[in-house]
């Protein structure tokens, strides 16, 4: 089984392919599909369609306070839809 992570709260942003070992109890392998993209601000929330992995890439959660509510709206940028690759590409030799 495969695993497609955002992580945030990191530094940098990422988004990564977990394999799990036989079994799913440990994981076998991760890769980086994607870091430190300049587009991606706070990436989150994703799904699997056509062989690309679609993200949101500026989830913006700093400008929501305790109860959910937006502290300032004026700050509030559009939405960032990025998107990656999940085929490996095989190297030439």
């Amino acid at each position: 089984a495969t695993l497609i992570a955002t992580q945030n709260g990191t530094n940098p942003f990422r988004i990564l392919r977990i394999t799990l070992a036989p079994g799913g109890l440990s994981v076998s392998s991760v890769q980086t599909l994607l870091a430190n993209s300049p587009l991606m601000g706070d990436p989150t929330l994703g799904v699997v369609a056509n062989g690309r992995f679609y993200f949101n890439g500026n989830a913006q959660w700093d400008l929501f306070d305790e109860d959910g509510k937006i502290s300032d709206p004026l700050k509030l940028s559009e939405a960032v839809v990025l998107s990656v690759p999940l085929k490996v590409a095989v190297p030439l030799r």
